[in-house]
């Protein structure tokens, strides 16, 4: 059944990772197996297809491939029976499996895994609640690292199905990558977990309730956004994907916001809809014949009619000859009061509003994006008939070109077809699919409202030396930096600041005896400093000459920190060619109106000690003093230091060459053993 298939691998992903929450009267984590069967509905036999890290199953040395025989010495025959055998077990809980591998019959005993927590590179990442009338649902929100102040805040809506949002177990999810671009860019991002789903606790679960229901519970979720103390509640915007869009309309008339944002959304009544999806989506998506479409919209058309527009008896309708002739023909799949993976009731109810009135009603700036490759909202003029219901100018809609419904991009609608049909389309793991243009188109809209930017994240500031004869101070030898590695604080310069603020009496890399007093801030916000304290890799062994630009880092310790700058976190996966990076710093050529320049480039690849990164155009001579500004990926991720120029291996010009992590994993390692 098209219509069903194309909803559920879309927004659900099918994945059956067996996350379970654990009933209690406050929220606690659920729990994790962290397994796919090869099939989920199979009536047999539970063979993995695939073992989640980090859960409950590997911890267990559980592989592909196993056999599950029983849980708790109850025997398993099917998929359905481990679920329920799981199901009831907690955090830290006793569990032993048995199962087959390689014709032997094995039995591993361990705990029941909690599920891994988001994390972000550059933000707080906040599990908290919302807790109003028999509910307490899940909340994620990011806040920007390190900030002090209100910021303005984007809440996600995500669409109709009742997963969860909570993406600990799939980091490189669109959605989570969709996220980290917004609080990278300085937003509060915020996000709920519907009724009853991952850890929230609910009377009514998401299976069975209506669409009003959830609005409430989206609307109660902005309320409580509002409150949070580093929220400026009168810059919040809401970001509504797929079903989410609609619940946006209906949430901003009962609650003020400052602006909307909507991706793969529907303006028309929802039983409209569903006629396009048998007519309209199968003859562009599915190469469904125009006669043959034609023949499933009137089959469908009375079943339609009775369920969205009548208050008819679920079970009468399907038991109608009508509704049994659609199900002969795959067009339709009905599991007890379920239909379309939510309770019947959910899309009668959704089907009662008007969009175009509520649409019209909302005072506040409206922007609407369709990707052209965009299955579930198949006409791009959807989103700007929606835009022209606002009064407000400078509501808009734009089209994205090659974009599909997931934050995924392709080139071709036939590549898209091809990676559908081959099961290699993923939105859990996009790879280089994932889509940056729809954050980035978000975040230019946001600027262009006037006032609703953050203040740009601060991720360097200059060296400011002061010796021990008080008669003497360099106010800028190169940038610093802070990070975060195993829990500690730390700030990093380049070592060769060191020959610029030598003294007559320094001849190795030590400050001690010479240096009373070393701090870090933004070029000209003195007030915003970074105190430094005791140099950790300092060596009275280690000449102080230009060799130390093979181990071009100094870590010190942080004695105080009043600063605005950001706590950068090191990269570990490897660099990929042609990667984007920048560093971000000033130069002493910018020095009179320098706060935080960037310098983008494309990275070539790495020697032992240093990167090599193409700058074209750019005038390397003129960078001198931009040493010891971070070098960031684009998830604001450290993957160098500015330190060094190198001749390029074409034969012409240089190459910007900043110092790798070698030496400095290598010593914060030794820190920390």
């Amino acid at each position: 059944m098209i219509l069903k298939r194309v909803l559920f691998n879309i927004f659900g992903s099918l994945l059956i990772l067996l996350c379970f929450m654990a009933n209690a009267e406050e929220l606690i984590r659920g729990t994790l197996l962290g397994v796919l069967p090869e099939q989920a509905n199979g009536e047999r036999s539970v063979v993995l297809q695939r073992v989640l890290a980090n859960s409950t199953a590997s911890s267990l040395g559980l592989q592909a491939g196993d056999k599950i025989l029983s849980i708790n010495n109850q025997n398993l025959s099917n998929f359905s029976e481990l679920l329920s055998v799981v199901q009831p077990l907690k955090s830290q809980q006793s569990i032993a499996v048995t199962f087959e591998r390689d014709g032997e019959t094995i039995t591993r005993t361990g705990t029941m895994q909690p599920r891994p927590y988001e994390v972000s590179g550059h933000a707080d990442v906040l599990y908290e609640s919302v807790t109003y009338k028999d509910n307490q649902l899940r909340s994620i929100t990011y806040r920007p690292a390190g900030e002090h102040g209100k910021a303005p805040a984007i809440f996600f809506i995500q669409g109709y199905t009742c997963g969860s949002i909570d993406m600990g177990i799939t980091p490189e999810a669109t959605t989570k990558q969709l996220v980290e671009q917004f609080a990278a860019a300085g937003y509060v991002v915020f996000r709920v977990e519907k009724p009853g789903v991952g850890d929230s606790q609910s009377v009514q679960h998401c299976n069975v309730i209506d669409f009003s229901t959830e609005t409430n519970a989206f609307t109660q979720a902005l309320k409580a956004l509002k409150q949070k103390p580093y929220v400026d509640s009168e810059k919040v915007y809401l970001w509504g994907h797929s079903l989410g869009v609609l619940h946006s309309a209906v949430v901003a008339n009962r609650e003020p916001v400052t602006g909307i944002v909507g991706y793969g959304g529907v303006l028309k009544p929802w039983y409209d809809y569903m006629l396009d999806i048998y007519e309209l989506q199968s003859v562009k998506h599915f190469d469904a014949s125009e006669v043959q479409a034609k023949r499933n919209k009137n089959l469908m058309e009375p079943v339609l009619n009775m369920w969205l527009n009548s208050d008819k008896d679920w079970l009468e309708i399907t038991q109608h000859p009508a509704t049994q002739k659609a199900i002969n023909a795959r067009l339709l799949n009905i599991d007890g009061e379920r239909v379309i993976d939510r309770h019947y009731s959910f899309f009668r109810d959704l089907n009662r509003y008007n969009f175009t009135e509520l649409w019209h009603s909302i005072e506040a700036p409206v922007f609407m994006m369709h990707g052209s490759l965009d299955i579930q909202a198949i006409e791009k003029n959807w989103a700007f008939d929606l835009a022209n219901l606002s009064s407000n100018p400078k509501s808009k809609a734009i089209e994205i070109e090659g974009a599909e419904h997931a934050f995924m991009r392709y080139d071709t609608k036939s590549e898209y077809d091809t990676a559908r049909a081959n099961r290699a389309f993923n939105p859990s793991q996009p790879g280089e699919r994932f889509d940056h243009r729809i954050a980035e188109q978000t975040l230019a809209w946001l600027e262009q409202l006037g006032g609703s930017q953050p203040q740009a994240l601060q991720f360097s500031g200059i060296n400011h030396i002061q010796y021990q004869d008080e008669t003497k101070e360099k106010p800028f030898v190169g940038n610093g930096f802070l990070i975060e590695y195993r829990d500690k604080l730390y700030a990093l310069t380049v070592k060769h600041a060191l020959l610029e603020a030598k003294s007559a009496s320094m001849n190795s890399v030590t400050i001690e005896g010479h240096i009373s007093d070393w701090r870090i801030y933004p070029n000209h916000s003195p007030e915003q400093y970074v105190k430094l304290g005791r140099l950790l890799n300092e060596s009275r062994q280690e000449a102080l000459d230009m060799k130390v630009l093979s181990k071009d880092w100094l870590i010190f310790e942080v004695k105080e920190n009043h600063s605005n700058l950001q706590v950068l976190r090191l990269r570990e996966a490897p660099i990929e060619e042609g990667e984007s990076l920048t560093a971000y710093g000033c130069s002493y050529s910018t020095k009179t109106t320098c706060r935080q320049d960037a310098y983008p480039g494309k990275y070539i690849k790495s020697t032992d000690t240093n990167l090599r990164i193409t700058m074209p155009d750019l005038d390397l001579a003129s960078l001198r003093g931009l040493s010891g500004s971070p070098v960031l990926d684009q998830q604001r991720r450290v993957v160098g230091i500015v330190s060094n120029l190198l001749p390029s291996e074409s034969g012409e010009g240089f190459d910007f060459a900043p110092a790798n992590l070698s030496y400095l994993l290598a010593e914060l390692n030794k820190l920390n053993d």
